[in-house]
């Protein structure tokens, strides 16, 4: 993901065709940060482009906001150029736990 490419380990979700990654400057709503994670943004990558848009998804066990994104993606070999998905900025604790 990103340019240069760097791997990030997704959770496949059935319930729900969203796809998102935490953001460079993501933190949890209790005010911490995000974890140790793999972060994307402006800063690792240089075909990021942030279109100023927002998402928050709710989950059973906890929600997701930020700014819905483009971006290089390859997945077994097949890059899809300029991608759209999301960048969290705030997790709630629980939603990567």
């Amino acid at each position: 993901m990103g340019t240069p490419p760097r791997d990030f380990k997704l959770l496949m979700d059935s319930g729900s065709a969203d796809l998102w990654v935490g953001g460079e400057a993501c933190q949890s709503q209790d005010g911490g940060d995000c974890g140790n994670h793999v972060f994307l943004g402006a800063q690792s990558s240089s075909s990021f482009v942030d279109t100023k848009q927002q998402f928050q998804v709710t989950y059973g066990s906890g929600a997701v906001a930020g700014d819905i994104v483009t971006d290089d993606i390859t997945v077994a070999g097949l890059t899809l150029a300029k991608h759209t998905f999301g960048v969290a900025a705030v997790e709630s604790c629980p939603v990567l736990q």
